[in-house]
């Protein structure tokens, strides 16, 4: 889960989101550094990202690598 202001920024480095449209309650499909993921959005602060678990180190790695480009 990724809990916090900014978000939608690590989204646009992470995969093709619309970030514009994507509101409370919404979820999709899209692949995060060529991994499938689905991107659930519980609140617009909140965040839950599930990905492959034989490739959660790589996607934790990929997550905080974005998280400090954007801030």
């Amino acid at each position: 889960d990724m809990v916090g202001e900014g978000l939608a920024s690590v989204l646009e480095l992470l995969c093709p989101i619309d970030t514009n449209n994507f509101k409370s309650g919404h979820s999709i499909r899209t692949t995060i550094d060529h991994l499938g993921c689905f991107v659930i959005c519980r609140e617009l602060k909140h965040l839950t990202i599930i990905g492959p678990r034989s490739s959660a180190q790589s996607l934790h790695h990929t997550l905080l690598t974005a998280i400090k480009s954007a801030f």
